[in-house]
């Protein structure tokens, strides 16, 4: 820091200091955005054991039909024989999984569906489509 005697001197100082914090922050910024580039095999994971460990919340509909094929095909019948830890867990995971995948995906199956029913053919041929 240089001496100051004039009011010049201390305008001159001012520009130099906010000069030297622009870059400050430029720096800071780019060592933040590396820092997201190398962490987010990280958070990519992370987001996949939420996934796993949560249930998505967005569609109750499709929530309670998940539990109930669950229910049924699941538990009574592809782990029938299936240990206790088994049974308690893999259904578990299965449910908090399909959810968040049926949620992401599910919404243009869905709109595929009901844009199937607006657009059948009045003369019998419903929902056949000619090739």
């Amino acid at each position: 820091m240089n001496k100051i005697r004039t009011y010049q001197d201390l305008l001159e100082e001012k520009q130099q200091l906010e000069a030297e914090l622009v870059n400050k922050l430029e720096l800071i910024r780019k060592d933040v955005a590396e820092l997201k580039e190398e962490w987010r095999p990280v958070t990519n994971l992370l987001s996949g054991l939420g996934k796993i460990t949560s249930k998505g919340k967005s569609n109750p509909l499709l929530s309670i039909g998940i539990d109930i094929i669950e229910g049924v095909l699941v538990k009574n019948i592809l782990l029938t024989r299936g240990g206790w830890i088994t049974r308690l867990v893999v259904p578990f995971l299965a449910k908090n999984f399909s959810t968040h995948i049926l949620n992401k995906e599910g919404t243009s199956f869905f709109r595929q569906l009901i844009d199937r029913f607006r657009n059948h053919k009045s003369n019998g041929q419903h929902f056949i489509e000619n090739k």
